[in-house]
């Protein structure tokens, strides 16, 4: 049995689509711990700014980022583990990860004086938009946790300041664990 020419593009075409879906679903598996792991610390961190505004300005965040930063690199070195390109990978992941830190950072710095509800959810936005540049570059699911980060920060914002943190806690922090839930299974 002979296969015609455009059978056999059809076959190829077939197996590329399957390769693309796989690579994708592999890319969201390997973005789920991370999110699951931010959710969590968003979570805590929120939280705490609700019930504790005084203490978690300073070192209940700083204890939580430091421990989301050791844990992102223990997830990276066991994800690329066995690849040749670990260092480059888990470089590039820290890099992206210290210079929206540093911009945000500065950013705060330089717009000061900032009330209580703008330094709240100065990062939850930050961070909505790098999601957001994901998904339009890459997986196209962060489009939509960046959405769900951003409405929960921004209704609030607007409509229940006084709820803010622990909306941004509830939204943001369940929308990255309810979304690394659903890639781990994708």
């Amino acid at each position: 049995m002979e296969i015609s020419a455009a059978e056999a593009r059809h076959a190829l075409h077939e197996v590329e689509q399957a390769t693309l879906r796989s690579n994708r679903s592999k890319r969201y598996r390997g973005s789920a711990p991370y999110l699951i792991l931010w959710g969590a610390i968003w979570f805590v961190g929120y939280s705490s700014m609700f019930f504790w505004p005084a203490l978690s300005a300073n070192l209940i965040w700083l204890v939580l980022d430091g421990l989301g930063l050791a844990g992102s690199v223990l997830i990276g070195v066991k994800t690329f583990r066995t690849r040749d390109d670990v260092k480059k990978v888990n470089g590039r992941v820290l890099a992206v990860f210290a210079i929206i830190t540093l911009f945000m950072l500065v950013t705060i710095k330089v717009m000061q004086p900032m009330d209580a509800a703008q330094y709240a959810i100065f990062p939850a936005l930050v961070l909505s938009l790098a999601y957001g540049l994901i998904g339009v570059f890459f997986l196209r699911g962060f489009v939509w946790l960046a959405v769900a980060v951003s409405l929960g920060s921004l209704v609030p914002y607007v409509f229940l300041q006084p709820w803010l943190s622990l909306c941004i806690a509830v939204f943001g922090g369940g929308s990255l664990l309810i979304g690394g839930v659903w890639m781990r299974k994708l």
